[in-house]
């Protein structure tokens, strides 16, 4: 199985796709594989948009356990990076259709429920219309209003979990950069940890504590753009390290098929979010989720463990506080891909959901890997634009895969100096070291 694995993300390396699909259960690669041939969706946007809504899914119903003090659940932050026409929307919009089409049933329901609440009240005399009652409460799994007195307020509702759906996540950004107290920032930040927050109920003026609150974002937004984003406050308090960066080496527009994408397509995705969205979720009687708690494997542990030190080497290494940053955020996202995948392989009938194992977090951290590109990639393409002339024109001359002696060749021609080309190569935002003397352009210019 892990050389069939290999072979189709092999395959894929090939054809310049870098998502590890082997991560996924067959089911949904084939989705992926379909809504590539069918609708022409990239396989990249739509894999790892699978991931994170996967991850809302399973909300806050499970969590997992590593070690005393260090419990995670499936919360996921993602940017989809990429020029216009490039069809990174739509398979966000196809795959989030389920979430929707619960909200819309979800909306129906509360305004039936309205309907009959403001009837009582109005029928309502002296004590009967003093005591109230409760008022039917607003249920949802997405969310586009990015305030964050809204979105308390919208968690304390939905304590299984949402997610902030926008289509430009630069309104999230603008929204942050617009009330830079610190403190609508420092909300955000906690909601990703899954700390503990407090908000106002309008409904009661009550003031309440939400433990384990679950709050993912997911959205896109163009490479021009990213530079506001890793401006200011959010480029230091490590808001930017947090998010997941999908940005594709293909950039190029895709033809339309013309085929109709077969019904049973969707239907294997669906099945799969419904199974996830049917999981139990069990709440106290102070209205705290109370996740059911899912522990590794000792082999698990072992694979994890690995991983960990090959992170530690990768942030030790480099004096760059960027990739240190990122290194330090992948050390919990590499753990919540465990609980999504572990999870998920048990909703397609492949695993079961009584431990995370080996073939879980083997394939997590393929997953982490390949956001590790992604953020370095992306960060590196924001840097390029501070290079200075000659250090841009060598690194547009060079191949994706090329030596020492190309470099310096290259940088005698623009004027650089063979010490100022080595220092320059190993910048980990621009070059990757692959064995000695050979090196691998990590942008695209």
């Amino acid at each position: 199985m892990a050389l069939l694995n290999s072979a189709v993300d092999f395959g894929n390396s090939l054809k310049g796709i870098e998502f590890p699909l082997s991560v996924l259960p067959k089911r949904l690669q084939q989705v992926v594989i379909d809504l590539n041939d069918y609708n022409a969706f990239p396989v990249e946007y739509t894999a790892a948009s699978m991931v994170s809504l996967l991850g809302l899914a399973i909300g806050a119903t499970h969590k997992i356990h590593l070690m005393k003090g260090w419990d995670d659940m499936a919360i996921t932050n993602m940017a989809l990076v990429g020029e216009p026409g490039t069809n990174k929307s739509n398979p966000l919009n196809f795959l989030i259709k389920p979430f929707q089409d619960a909200d819309a049933e979800f909306l129906y329901q509360y305004n039936q429920e309205v309907k009959v609440y403001n009837e009582r009240m109005a029928n309502a005399k002296g004590e009967q219309k003093q005591q109230k009652g409760d008022a039917p409460m607003y249920k949802c799994y997405l969310v586009s209003d990015v305030t964050t007195e809204a979105v308390q307020n919208i968690i304390d509702f939905n304590r299984r979990g949402i997610c902030l759906h926008s289509d430009e996540l630069i309104r999230w950004i603008n929204n942050l950069n617009r009330y830079r107290s610190g403190s609508d920032v420092q909300f955000w930040l906690q909601l990703f940890d899954g700390s503990r927050i407090c908000c106002d109920r309008k409904t009661n003026n009550e003031r309440v504590q939400i433990r384990d609150p679950f709050c993912s974002v997911i959205g896109t937004i163009q490479p021009g753009i990213l530079a506001d984003m890793m401006k200011g406050e959010l480029s230091k308090n490590g808001f930017v390290e947090r998010i997941l960066f999908v940005y594709p080496k293909i950039q190029s527009k895709a033809l339309p098929s013309m085929k109709e994408l077969p019904k049973v397509v969707d239907d294997k995705w669906r099945d799969t979010i419904k199974t996830l969205l049917d999981l139990p979720f069990e709440k106290n009687s102070y209205g705290d989720a109370m996740p059911a708690v899912i522990n590794f494997t000792d082999e698990a542990k072992g694979v994890l463990r690995d991983w960990f030190v090959k992170n530690k080497r990768i942030s030790d290494s480099t004096s760059n506080s960027t990739v240190k940053g990122i290194c330090s955020k992948l050390d919990k996202y590499i753990i919540r891909f465990c609980l999504i995948l572990q999870l998920t392989r048990w909703a397609c009938g492949e695993a079961s959901k009584d431990a995370i194992d080996d073939t879980t977090t083997t394939s997590a951290t393929l997953l982490v890997e390949y956001f590790r590109e992604q953020a370095i990639r992306v960060h590196g393409s924001v840097r390029s634009k501070e290079l200075d002339m000659k250090h841009m024109a060598v690194l547009e001359s060079l191949p994706e895969k090329f030596d020492t002696a190309m470099a310096y060749e290259e940088g005698k021609k623009t004027g650089l100096s063979e010490s100022t080309v080595k220092r320059f190569l190993h910048d980990s935002m621009f070059f990757k070291r692959l064995s000695q003397g050979k090196y691998q352009r990590i942008i695209t210019v």
